[in-house]
């Protein structure tokens, strides 16, 4: 005779037991779903690589440009061409344009872009002009002659003042004194020549460097 304390114990032990392999299940199916799916959205790396422009992009005039100049892009290939790049050594100048007018001085090329394809680049273009000396030294005073001796530049003008650079670039100031070419008067012309500089002014007036 069994009592119905004992049997309800064993009931409800039996299924505890019965949900504890029914969840194990559950679980287990739940992983492998979760596997199928996970292998099912799986994504290969795909490398799409894109054809060369066929033909050769050239900037006219490509010798004796100087700024100023406009340079226009060609392009030899039967691909339709939607985009223009210019560029002065490493930076972006110009429009989306074929032609493109440069105002300084530097190395240009031009790349051409089409849909669908690699864009292509030019050979550069140098394109050569006068910079202008950001310090002569001179200030507002006129300068009246130049020459090179002695692997320097010399230049001189007004209010008896000389400028001397190794390089054309940069410049020190130097000036002549008072007893030489006179107070006030201007240095009309410089030479260079057996180991002397020669300058000469008004009235007469010279002086020349030992140099």
């Amino acid at each position: 005779m069994n009592l119905p304390g004992k049997t309800v114990r064993k009931t409800l032990t039996t299924n505890k037991y019965k949900h504890s392999i029914i969840d194990s299940l559950l679980l287990l199916n739940k992983e492998l779903v979760m596997k199928q799916t996970v292998k099912f959205l799986g994504f290969a790396a795909v490398t799409v690589t894109l054809p060369d422009l066929a033909g050769t992009i050239t900037i006219s005039p490509n010798a004796n440009v100087t700024a100023g100049i406009q340079l226009t892009a060609s392009y030899s290939g039967s691909e339709t061409i939607t985009g223009y790049q210019w560029k002065n050594g490493d930076t972006n100048v110009g429009t989306n344009s074929n032609r493109f007018t440069p105002t300084q001085v530097g190395n240009y090329t031009v790349t051409v872009s089409a849909t669908g394809y690699n864009p292509k680049t030019s050979a550069a273009v140098t394109v050569k002009g006068w910079i202008a000396v950001s310090d002569s030294t001179f200030g507002t005073s006129n300068i009246e002659t130049i020459t090179y001796g002695n692997s320097k530049f010399v230049a001189a003008g007004y209010d008896r003042k000389v400028a001397t650079s190794t390089n054309g670039t940069s410049w020190s100031s130097e000036s002549l004194s008072n007893t030489s070419l006179g107070p006030t008067y201007p240095i009309n012309a410089i030479a260079y020549g057996n180991n002397k500089f020669v300058a000469v002014g008004n009235d007469g007036k010279m002086a020349y460097l030992s140099d």
